[in-house]
């Protein structure tokens, strides 16, 4: 018997996920303005700090909306490695 199973992921998941991550990169925008972070080692130091909260968030159970906000922020710091 498996305790954790995957749930179907449709387009419509796909729809709301990309636009919860285009309000998080317009919040930060306004937040923090269009810089850059100084370094990949900066912003290393930012996905560890948000991957050990969404790490915290799993074994306290935390369920929706924390646990989401964490995978949000990961992704915000994403879009400036590319940079």
């Amino acid at each position: 018997m498996l305790l954790n199973t995957r749930t179907e992921f449709g387009l419509s998941d796909l729809e709301q996920a990309m636009d919860d991550l285009s309000e998080k990169i317009a919040y930060r925008l306004k937040q923090k303005g269009f810089k850059n972070y100084t370094s990949d080692f900066e912003a290393f130091g930012v996905i560890y700090q948000e991957v050990m909260e969404y790490n915290e968030a799993i074994h306290l159970k935390e369920m929706g909306r924390f646990r989401k906000e964490e995978l949000l922020d990961i992704a915000w710091v994403y879009r400036d490695l590319g940079n």
